[in-house]
């Protein structure tokens, strides 16, 4: 009793950000980088001249599709008024993906390249090093 499970917040100049340049979003979660060893789901937007900022950030109790949903519901808050964003980026977080169907259900969800490679490199790079014979 008494502790926190969620926490959104934004800054006011994120949020004008924000309903500037909704078109694409970034969502990645850190998980046990703080104090509170609670996931800390980052929110990036990208203006027009390719420059990030931080649109808002949402501590969560869990990484469950329930807790990506609160975290989305509230996001979503954001948008009251304006164009949703077409496209959000993430990495392969099955509950993030999951709660963006069912919050977000007409926008486009794209795989990180970054994370791709990553998850290439460790998947396949035992498959590469071997040495072949002629």
């Amino acid at each position: 009793m008494g502790c926190v499970t969620y926490l959104f917040f934004a800054h006011n100049e994120s949020v004008a950000l924000t309903h500037q340049y909704s078109s694409v979003l970034l969502m990645d979660c850190t998980y046990k980088t703080n104090k509170f060893k609670m996931p800390l789901l980052d929110i990036v937007g990208i203006t027009s001249f390719n420059i990030t900022f931080y649109s808002c950030f949402v501590f969560m109790k869990g990484e469950e599709r329930i807790d990506y949903q609160w975290a989305l519901t509230h996001i979503a808050r954001l948008f009251d008024g304006i164009s949703r964003p077409g496209v959000i980026v993430t990495d392969r977080e099955l509950a993030l993906m999951n709660a963006l169907e069912i919050i977000f259900p007409d926008l486009a969800n794209l795989l990180c390249l970054w994370h791709i490679n990553k998850n290439i490199l460790k998947n396949c790079k035992p498959q590469f090093s071997k040495k072949t014979e002629n």
